[in-house]
């Protein structure tokens, strides 16, 4: 029904719409007209915002433990859900674009206020009703969402156990799903719609942002039993040690060593993004701002730098983990990380500051409960617990 109505918004703007209002229309009160009335920092802003449109996407990954067969379908799902959203996304603001002067499209009521300025009262009722029933279809969607993901992390001991209860009858997280609803209407109630468009928008961008470092670190982690099958690749040896150099005993030790290498090099790499980000937004009136381009450019050729780095002593190695294979590791996804913080930056502030408050409240409760309950640090202790038995015997 939403894609229905999609469509009759773009025929009637084809049919009503006119390309002044689309190219050469200019703002009677700023003067500010064209296709980039506000000029590139108007377009990254419009962008950090509009982010909030295509979230939705984890709701596939997080349903993926209930496919059929996850490996096939759920790449799938993502990429036709990401396909369709782009093409409508960008055809229907192409269309109420060239419907309407771009100054007097509504942020809050866009497609039904430019209907109604053109007197086409019913279709306006129609998208209405379509708004409403894609709000409710995506609230079930955030409900699903976190529910899963609270019942994935508790099942770890990272949160609260009774998160992963299931329903006998249908194996739904049912705690979760009660919490999760209660947490979408308090949010609803307590924020404003400017504050919660930011705020949906920086966690989504920041999420991605965790995935792309977070991936470059699993793609050369090698999978368990993996340390001591580590084979070269082909291609040309470099000028660093080589898994042949090592003896048996050593390999271990030295995928390990390789691995934190990369670590400490995602690290460096997100503190120069930081830096960046504060050259870009500089202000005028605060000294060293002639210098802001110079931090720019040091910034970004140190970090290519790293990535070349990275990629030049891990080519020995092919990409361990197949569970997790992405094209032009490292590149790739670092680029997406970049690109994601910078646009999180072009954020309301009080977003920031909402999404910092969150973060420090959720680093708190991980580092005083998360972390002592988790199954994966229990395992973690029992290894080391072994190894210090067994160099103990030995001594």
């Amino acid at each position: 029904y939403a894609l229905t109505s999609l469509i009759m918004v773009c025929v009637l703007s084809a049919i009503y719409g006119s390309w002044d209002n689309f190219a050469h229309s200019t703002n009677p009160d700023t003067g500010q007209g064209g296709i980039f009335p506000y000029g590139w920092t108007g377009i990254a802003m419009g962008t950090a915002v509009v982010v909030v449109s295509y979230a939705g996407f984890e709701t596939t990954v997080c349903l993926s433990s209930e496919a059929v067969n996850a490996k096939r379908d759920i790449p799938r799902a993502v990429m036709l859900s990401y396909i369709i959203s782009v093409i409508t996304y960008t055809t229907v603001a192409f269309f109420i674009a060239y419907l309407s002067p771009w100054y007097t499209i509504s942020k809050s009521t866009g497609i039904p206020n430019s209907l109604r300025e053109q007197n086409l009262i019913i279709p306006m009722y129609i998208v209405i009703a379509a708004i409403l029933l894609s709000t409710s279809s995506v609230t079930l969607c955030t409900v699903t969402t976190v529910a899963r993901l609270l019942f994935v992390i508790a099942e770890d001991g990272l949160t609260f156990r009774f998160f992963a209860v299931v329903a006998e009858c249908n194996k739904v997280p049912i705690i979760g799903t009660i919490i999760s609803t209660l947490l979408v209407i308090l949010l609803t109630l307590t924020l404003s719609y400017d504050i919660m468009i930011h705020l949906v928008s920086g966690g989504t961008l920041l999420t991605i942002t965790s995935v792309c470092l977070v991936l470059i670190v699993v793609s050369y982690t090698p999978q368990e039993g993996e340390e001591e099958e580590a084979e070269l690749t082909s291609q040309p040896q470099t000028s660093y040690r080589t898994l042949e150099s090592v003896s048996d005993g050593e390999g271990e030790k030295y995928v390990k060593g390789q691995v934190g290498i990369v670590k400490a090099c995602v690290v460096v790499y997100t503190v120069l993004i930081g830096v960046f980000v504060v050259a870009l937004h500089w202000p005028s009136s605060v000294p060293f701002y002639p210098y802001r381009l110079a931090v720019m450019v040091v910034s970004g050729i140190t970090m290519l730098s790293i990535l070349i780095y990275v990629s030049q002593v891990h080519q020995a190695f092919t990409q361990r983990n197949q569970s997790f294979v992405c094209p032009f590791v490292p590149y790739f996804p670092a680029l997406g990380a970049l690109l994601n913080i910078v646009l999180f930056s072009f954020l309301d502030v009080s977003a920031h500051t909402i999404i910092f408050a969150y973060f420090l409240g959720g680093a708190g409760f991980y580092f005083c409960y998360g972390y002592f309950q988790s199954e994966i640090t229990a395992e973690k202790q029992k290894v080391l617990l072994v190894e210090r038995e067994g160099r103990s015997e030995q001594e």
